[in-house]
C-alpha cells in the first residue's frame, strides 16, 4: 500500500470480510454485517448466553445494548437461542490492522505505530504486508478482464 493514504483502499479493506470466522459469518447471515461487527467489537472473544426468549432478560442484557432489540430477537429465533455462543473477536483485530495500515499510509513511522498499538516493529511490518496482500487481492477481483481483440 502506497503511503498516499488512499481512502478508497481503506474502504475496500473495511468491506472485505472474506476471512471472518464461520461463526461470525453465520451471525451476519442472521442479523446483518453491521450488527455482527458491533457484537464482535463489544463482546468479541467471549462466551455469551443467548436466551430462549426476550421475557427472560431485561434491556440491560449484553445482546440488547450491543446490537439492539430487533437483532437480539433474530438471534433468539435462530439456532443460537437457548445456547451459549462464542463471539469471535474478529472486528477488533481487523480494526487494529486497518488503523495500522491507515497510519502507515498517512506517513506514520513503523516505530510510532508499534508503540501506539503496543506491538513490535516486526508485527507492524507483518500487518502492513498482510494488508497490502489483501488490497492486491481485492483489486484483482474488481479489475475487469482485459478485452481481447
Amino acid at each position: 500500500m502506497a503511503r498516499s493514504g488512499r481512502q478508497r483502499d481503506i474502504q475496500a479493506l473495511l468491506a472485505d470480510t472474506s476471512d471472518a470466522p464461520p461463526t461470525l459469518k453465520r451471525i451476519a447471515e442472521i442479523v446483518g454485517w453491521p450488527a455482527a461487527m458491533k457484537l464482535s467489537l463489544a463482546l468479541g472473544a467471549k462466551q455469551l448466553y443467548v436466551p430462549r426468549d426476550l421475557t427472560s432478560i431485561g434491556d440491560g442484557h449484553a445482546l440488547i445494548w450491543s446490537i439492539g432489540r430487533t437483532a437480539t430477537l433474530s438471534l433468539i429465533d435462530s439456532e443460537f437461542g437457548g445456547g451459549t455462543l462464542f463471539v469471535p473477536g474478529y472486528a477488533g483485530r481487523r480494526l487494529k490492522c486497518l488503523e495500522i495500515a491507515r497510519g502507515y499510509a498517512e506517513g506514520m513511522s513503523v516505530a510510532v505505530l508499534a508503540e501506539q498499538h503496543r506491538i513490535t516493529s516486526r508485527q507492524v511490518y507483518g500487518v502492513i504486508r498482510a494488508e497490502e496482500e489483501r488490497l492486491a487481492a481485492l483489486e484483482t477481483e474488481q479489475t475487469p478482464p482485459a478485452m481481447s481483440r
